[in-house]
């Protein structure tokens, strides 16, 4: 495939990385001087110094035979009107905008629910963008999908499509500890793909005959509701989660509440069968006064705590040490790995950590948290 990436900061060299390691051509652009100088030392790509809502550049870029468009500047505005652009001239390329004012977000998806009949019908997409994501959304919703499978592990969902890749820890002394890939098909008569095996500190693409490992991770295609019997292969289960602690009441905070407690997504309600009783096995803490009682407002069915979670005595006066699973998701992504810790050595089984990047991913991995969600990468 053919990219072209408009804004060349950390996502969209990140973005540029990747796809070049996936054999797609890529060209970036942006206007900053230093910002492309590093760009072109560290990609194998074309990168050019210009301004990317220009439609000359963007034909200089070679737009007109691209598949696929994404602008991740840190102007929300020239994201929207460079897709909006390149629409009005070249419709059939994928446009993808990233947008940091969740007001523009929440705006642009209220206008798609209330005329998507519309829209659908005449194949138009509002101001020309296919899809437009914002980093809290997509971390967000991360931190609500590691909840749907228990807390156990990470996964990547497809639009449409009853299949995820799921990654799952082979547990030592496991049915898998030990056994060729291969052989994984005697043991399940479920359908799987392995995708992607990563064992000390290393991922590779594996073969029929890799050997397993306990404390290898397995990326898994499969559907979702085969996860139980994989785990089991894995030596683990899918933990029931009912009592939860989210601790950051800021604006993912906030979201992940929203998923959980009114439970938008109507698969986790179904899979834990939980009803109205939600909010009542569900708290919120935050040591900032304001943030705390706007969660208040917001959710009033809902116990809100304004404290520091890590204030010794705290964890356990309230019982959150009996809780199933803790959130910590405040903008302090180092003290989320912290808090996280912490509250696990106080007896809680499972939490999710918001974090920087998937290199501290794995530092946290490291240090007992179950999932970590990077916000970088998310």
């Amino acid at each position: 495939m053919k990219i072209v990436i408009v804004g060349a900061g950390f996502t969209g060299t990140q973005l540029a990385k990747r796809l070049i390691n996936g054999k797609n051509d890529v060209v970036l652009i942006d206007n900053d001087e230093t910002t492309v100088r590093h760009a072109s030392n560290r990609l194998d790509c074309n990168v050019i110094q210009a301004d990317g809502n220009n439609l000359d550049t963007l034909e200089e870029a070679g737009i007109e035979t691209a598949d696929a468009l994404v602008c991740v500047t840190s102007n929300d505005e020239v994201n929207m009107i460079t897709c909006s652009l390149v629409d009005s001239v070249y419709p059939k390329v994928l446009k993808i905008a990233r947008v940091r004012n969740y007001a523009y977000y929440m705006n642009t998806s209220t206008a798609i629910q209330k005329h998507a009949t519309k829209l659908s019908s005449e194949n138009r997409h509002l101001y020309g963008i296919d899809f437009m994501i914002h980093p809290d959304v997509e971390a967000a919703e991360a931190i609500v999908a590691a909840v749907e499978h228990g807390a156990i592990t990470d996964s990547l969902q497809f639009d449409n499509s009853s299949y995820e890749l799921i990654r799952v820890t082979v547990e030592k002394k496991s049915r898998l500890d030990g056994i060729a890939l291969q052989n994984m098909r005697k043991l399940t008569e479920k359908h799987f793909l392995v995708g992607y095996i990563e064992s000390n500190g290393e991922t590779s693409l594996p073969s029929g005959g890799t050997i397993l490992h306990g404390g290898d991770y397995l990326g898994v295609l499969m559907q979702r509701a085969d996860l139980p019997e994989m785990l089991s292969l894995c030596g683990s289960k899918v933990k029931d989660v009912k009592k939860i602690a989210l601790v950051g009441a800021n604006r993912i905070g906030m979201i992940v509440a929203e998923r959980l407690i009114q439970k938008k997504t109507s698969r986790f309600s179904k899979f834990f069968g939980l009803k109205s009783k939600m909010s009542q096995d569900f708290v919120i803490v935050d040591s900032n006064e304001a943030n705390a009682k706007a969660a208040s407002e917001r959710f009033p069915n809902t116990k809100v705590f304004c404290a520091d979670i890590t204030e010794e005595g705290f964890v356990e006066e309230e019982g959150i040490d009996k809780f199933d699973l803790v959130i910590c998701a405040t903008p302090n992504y180092e003290m989320n790995m912290v808090m996280a810790a912490y509250i696990e050595s106080l007896g809680v089984q499972n939490s999710i950590a918001l974090v920087a990047n998937s290199a501290f991913g794995e530092v946290a991995r490291k240090i007992g948290i179950e999932v970590p969600v990077p916000i970088r990468d998310s």
